[in-house]
């Protein structure tokens, strides 16, 4: 056993001399080598088969051949066991081999499956302030706007954020819109959603029972966004602008219409004084208006920070 010479097959005669019995000697042989195959050999035999098989087990490896016998018969139990013995051996090494394929293949389906929910996770992020970014919020909006129910939808743009970028740099820039973000995402709650829409512009999905409570929950957020803020040691005052769409609760409208929407609702709100709430009406969407100063019309993605 220690040098893996092994044997295929044990005879064992039940009936020896005193010492050692037959059924003793299969039960030490069995506990060495539990893959041994045994043939017990016997014309008379003070055990019965089950008692042998308690201790010679298993079934499968425990025969019985009889006396008298022809040497014949002996060379072909021992062959036939022979080759199923190292048939044995070859499909257990198989086996092995395929279980530590099979554990290497699950542990790279683990890696991948980190990989991949790793890769879905920085692609629907924003990179400099961790919240959604437009992917993700193009996502959740189509669902809500695939389901019954009303909900708001509104794009909220910081005022005067080109001048904070122009005058201290984008690394305040850049903090100033953290800043708003965390101070976004902690009004609207686990009930809404905010994300980074691309620049200094967020987008914002939440339940609102009418027009009026959409504004109203709308003016909340501008009233926390402007805040006198202290930003790598520079005082900044925080404010920013709003423009609404309420959709209806019929559901079926389609997501991109529904930010171009609340796009030109922040143009007007923009144009008409800054730090305003806007709710969108068909008027906005007559003619084409132009955007007001630092806002390029209504795809959000191509301003920067």
């Amino acid at each position: 056993m220690a040098d893996d010479a092994r044997f295929a097959v044990a005879f064992i005669d039940v009936r020896m001399p005193p010492g050692i019995d037959g059924r003793e000697t299969a039960r030490r042989i069995r506990a060495a080598d539990p893959d041994i195959q045994i043939v017990i050999v016997t014309g008379y035999s003070d055990f019965s088969p089950a008692e042998i098989a308690r201790v010679a087990g298993p079934p499968d490896r425990l025969f019985y051949i009889a006396k008298p016998f022809a040497a014949e018969e002996v060379l072909q139990i021992a062959t036939a066991l022979s080759h199923r013995w190292h048939a044995d051996r070859a499909l257990a090494a198989t086996r092995a081999a395929l279980a530590v394929k099979i554990d290497e293949l699950e542990e790279q389906a683990r890696e991948l499956a980190a990989n991949e929910s790793r890769a879905i996770r920085l692609a629907n992020r924003d990179p400099l302030t961790g919240a959604p970014n437009r992917l993700a919020f193009l996502r959740i909006l189509s669902e809500h706007a695939r389901r019954p129910g009303a909900f708001a939808m509104a794009m909220i743009d910081l005022d005067r954020f080109k001048l904070v970028n122009d005058t201290l740099g984008h690394l305040v820039g850049d903090e100033l819109i953290r800043i708003m973000c965390t101070i976004l995402m902690e009004q609207v709650g686990e009930d809404g959603f905010v994300a980074r829409l691309g620049g200094d512009e967020f987008g914002v999905l939440m339940a609102a029972e009418s027009a009026d409570d959409a504004v109203m929950r709308c003016e909340r957020l501008v009233r926390a966004c402007s805040a006198d803020l202290q930003v790598f040691g520079h005082p900044i005052h925080g404010a920013a602008s709003c423009g609404v769409m309420m959709v209806a609760a019929d559901g079926g409208r389609d997501p991109v219409d529904v930010m171009r929407r609340a796009d030109l609702a922040l143009n007007e709100a923009k144009r008409q004084g800054r730090g305003v709430v806007r709710l969108f009406d068909d008027s906005m969407d007559e003619i084409d208006p132009v955007p007001p100063p630092g806002r390029t019309g209504a795809d959000p993605c191509h301003r920067t920070a």
